[in-house]
């Protein structure tokens, strides 16, 4: 596949008039949207581009945390969970994660190989929890970062 590339300048007003053709890219510099054209979509495809923070998405979880899919999880605290993890990164890497933990009934559990900073697993909030854990290559590392 062969694509054309048209260069322009960013300049809001040009650049909005602007329609790609099919095998067109258009990248607006004002707007960080990149427009593909496929020769259906009326203006072509938008892409938007997010290049001035990261974001990561919060997904709710009970009891795996699945870190294929996920670095920040979100769990509703209302029964004794046991909490397991899925596809944790190889000894020569490192990852940050957090667990946001929402109420505190019952008890969770957490994998043998979390260390807490202290040495004690951390007591629960009554109303959230925010569990911040640093792989270290060799297992976790767990802190609270706040709870109420």
């Amino acid at each position: 596949m062969t694509f054309r590339f048209r260069v322009r300048r960013a300049i809001a007003s040009v650049i909005a008039n602007l329609v790609p053709k099919a095998g067109e890219l258009l990248y607006n510099l004002t707007d960080r949207t990149l427009r593909v054209g496929d020769g259906a979509t009326p203006g072509g495809l938008k892409i938007r581009f997010a290049q001035d923070r990261y974001d990561l998405a919060l997904t709710t979880t009970t009891t795996v945390l699945d870190f294929a899919l996920a670095q920040v999880w979100k769990i509703a605290h209302t029964a004794t969970r046991t909490l397991s993890f899925q596809n944790q990164p190889p000894a020569d890497r490192t990852m940050v994660a957090v667990v946001i933990i929402n109420g505190a009934t019952g008890v969770i559990n957490w994998p043998a190989n979390v260390v807490w900073s202290g040495g004690v697993v951390p007591t629960l909030g009554a109303t959230q929890t925010v569990i911040t854990l640093l792989w270290t290559g060799a297992g976790w590392t767990g802190t609270v970062g706040s709870s109420y």
